[in-house]
């Protein structure tokens, strides 16, 4: 028994040693340069020290942050002891001390102490796994810790009481006080907008009220606050999954809203490691409660529209109007032109000027006259004759008119899409001489709008009538995510129909696999990323949409690329929108000759005709040609019949695109992909994928089916060998 006893009392010595080492001790430091710039949490997750600032690499923060994740996320930042406390920063040479009065010293190089947390007589300091830099008493208890005095991030654990709070950042890479506060109160949370740089608070826009006693995010991932009497009201509504395989942190974010993320810790190649939003409040923070003092969410003159699939709130400029900081919107915008003299009479400031509509925008607070009833064409007259109104704001159903006044303040935006007259686009398109592209609807021309290069696709009314142009303007303008081409704005003036989208500088996929403009091949894991975006745009036209959309025409052709390489679906003039309680729609017979499903032949159409195009779509990616190529040999010439035979004989790997040496290196996973793309490509649609699956299996959380028919074709094959391939062309140059 005594050895027993003696080997217990050895492991428990052998811990506690362990442990100690893991602590802090007393006449340790830490430099911004150097081995020694931060401590670690004995799990590794988490660090405290030195971290250079984004952009400024001269210039250090004392931060805590993720030290796994591919961001390093920071959740912590020094400030100073003020009232209304500021951003502490230090240059290269500075010292972080543990001295041996047991106090936490932050000295610049010429050794002035600029912060210090006014805490004496520590014994050691701790980075704890739970994301708490601690100091430390002798019994173990906490003196001073990092979750008692947040930045603008709390994680798992962490418990807030009345009278502590969160501040909002600048800018996610200017860590200095922001424009927001979030306020725990004894009568609940509240919200703030706050001004910049005085740090006045204005009006609440967002509260949770109740006799508050604490703000808790606990162990399980929920955000709640604890009442008086016990009752516990959630402010978020926790994560899905385990926490075990999740780094969670909650963040007021520079946007004003409140957002619970978590990130994986484990990912596959497929995808790369990022936060995503569990939830966050306000549901919609453009329709929160107006400020009466300040610009609002946005700046002045700006206005607030809502982005429901990355939860992300944007400051938008009305039309010839341009933010005087890009960076920082906050500041506002200014007009880009130069303002309407009160010197002009009715008849030539009605010459010099002109009202672009926009729909369901409004600055409620700025009025400077109301006229009711009126018609919307008087509205507009009164406010081009009156040199002080630059906007004015019509009701239809009340037939009301508001002339507003500058600046504006708490601008915002519905969903429905801007209009822009045709006069305005012909000018930012330089009389429509810059072409770009022709697709199968009209031709595309390079222009500007705000100072920003757009694409302007003019469609020809004798090929396109108004009924497939409203159509194509109702399904993008009513959609929003950043794996689509966004649309503008539009006009429909007389003969002219335009469409104005974001430029995509890279143009069109085609051009990067087919080898055609001496462009370098993709590497692997371009392709990857690539593939994944065309998959998460299908899954939000697909499921997250009201009504499903299906894009009916998924080809290279209409995959533009950004400038790094992200992906975004164009072309959505042949979509049809789906009722969800439908299960398939009609229609005559279109697309583009390959990437057309066997299904097409018997017009009993599903969005599973853009699973098929999309496999075809990550075969042409992998092969790095076109599915249909006469200039392969005849065997070769169609590239769904040479997977057949080559899926037959297991002999996929002699169809991986041999002008890429990164491809043969990733030879195992790109079989896989290919398998994905042959799962896609299954003659019955009900044994494709959703592409929701298909996302799934891109980031690694699921796997490919296994059985699968092989024996693949297309509507194309079967129409050409009934004599019928005249009727179809070869695919379009890029559409935009």
């Amino acid at each position: 028994m005594a050895p027993l006893l003696l080997l217990s009392l050895l492991l428990l010595l052998s811990s506690t040693s362990l442990q100690a080492q893991q602590n802090i001790t007393l006449g340790s430091s830490l430099t911004p340069e150097g081995p020694s710039s931060f401590w670690l949490s004995p799990s590794g997750d988490f660090a405290f020290g030195f971290r250079p600032i984004e952009g400024n690499t001269s210039s250090y923060l004392l931060a805590v942050w993720f030290d796994k994740t591919s961001d390093k996320t920071v959740v912590w930042y020094a400030k100073t002891n003020d009232p209304d406390p500021a951003l502490v920063h230090v240059s290269s040479g500075s010292q972080l001390l543990l001295n041996s009065n047991g106090a936490l010293s932050l000295q610049d190089p010429t050794g002035t102490e600029v912060w210090n947390p006014r805490v004496v007589g520590a014994v050691y300091a701790a980075m704890l796994n739970t994301g708490n830099f601690v100091l430390a008493a002798a019994d173990g208890s906490t003196k001073w810790g990092t979750f008692n005095n947040p930045a603008d991030t709390i994680l798992p654990t962490q418990v807030l009481t009345p009278g502590m709070k969160l501040r909002s950042r600048i800018i996610p890479t200017d860590y200095s006080n922001g424009r927001f506060l979030l306020d725990l109160q004894s009568i609940g949370v509240f919200l703030y907008t706050v001004a910049v740089p005085s740090g006045k608070m204005y009006d609440y826009y967002w509260s949770m009220a109740g006799n508050t006693t604490k703000l808790v995010f606990n162990a399980t991932g929920m955000v709640y606050i604890t009442l008086d009497n016990g009752t516990q009201i959630s402010v978020t509504s926790g994560v899905t999954g385990s926490m075990l395989d999740y780094y969670h942190r909650a963040t007021f974010d520079p946007d004003g809203v409140f957002r619970q993320y978590r990130c994986p810790k484990k990912f596959s190649n497929l995808s790369s490691q990022a936060w995503s939003v569990v939830d966050f409040k306000p549901p919609n923070i453009c329709d929160s409660q107006l400020t009466n003092d300040g610009s609002g969410i946005c700046g002045f003159n700006s206005y607030c529209t809502f982005n429901g699939t990355n939860n992300q709130s944007i400051c938008l400029c009305p039309e010839q109007y341009s933010f005087i900081d890009e960076e920082r919107k906050y500041k506002g915008c200014k007009p880009d032109f130069q303002p309407q003299s009160c010197d002009l009479d009715e008849a030539a400031a009605i010459m010099q000027f002109k009202m672009i509509p926009m729909n369901n925008v409004d600055w409620p607070l700025a009025d400077h006259e109301e006229y009711s009833p009126i018609t919307k064409d008087k509205c507009q007259q009164l406010c081009l004759a009156d040199c002080f109104c630059p906007v004015a704001v019509f009701h239809d159903k009340s037939n009301t008119c508001w002339k507003k006044k500058m600046p504006l303040s708490n601008g915002k935006m519905g969903d429905n899409v801007e209009r822009t007259l045709f006069i305005k686009l012909r000018e930012c398109t330089r009389d429509f001489s810059q072409k770009i592209g022709e697709g199968g609807f009209g031709s595309v021309f390079e222009g500007k709008l705000n100072e920003d290069r757009v694409a302007v696709k003019c469609l020809e009314s004798a090929r396109q009538g108004k009924k497939e142009f409203l159509a194509e303007v109702e399904t993008i303008g009513s959609i929003e995510h950043i794996n689509l081409v966004r649309l503008l704005g539009f006009c429909v003036e007389k003969a002219h129909r335009i469409l104005v989208y974001e430029y995509m500088p890279r143009s069109s996929l085609d051009q990067w696999i087919y080898y055609r403009h001496n462009n370098a091949p993709l590497d692997w894991g371009t392709r990857c990323r690539i593939i994944l975006d065309i998959a998460k745009g299908l899954c939000y036209l697909h499921e997250e949409c009201r009504r499903k959309i299906a894009h009916l025409d998924v080809k290279p052709q209409n995959i533009l690329l950004d400038e790094n390489f992200n992906a975004k679906l164009a072309d959505f003039g042949l979509s049809k929108l789906i009722d969800r309680d439908q299960s398939q729609v009609v229609t005559v017979m279109r697309g583009t000759p390959g990437y057309m499903a066997p299904e097409w032949l018997t017009s009993q159409i599903t969005e599973k005709v853009d699973i098929y195009s999309f496999g075809v779509v990550v075969m042409e990616v992998i092969c790095g040609r076109k599915n249909i190529d006469n200039s392969e040999p005849e065997e070769s010439i169609y590239l769904i019949n040479l997977l057949r035979e080559k899926a037959q004989k297991n002999l996929l790997i002699d169809m991986i695109d041999k002008q890429c040496d990164d491809m043969v290196l990733h030879k195992d996973e790109v079989i896989q992909m290919m398998r994905l793309g042959m799962w896609c490509l299954q003659n019955d649609s009900s044994r494709r994928p959703s592409m929701s699956t298909v996302v799934k299996v891109l980031e690694g959380t699921m796997t490919v089916e296994t059985c699968m028919d092989y024996n693949f074709f297309s509507a194309y094959l079967v129409l050409s060998v009934q004599g019928n391939q005249s009727a179809y062309s070869a695919p379009p140059p890029a559409s935009v």
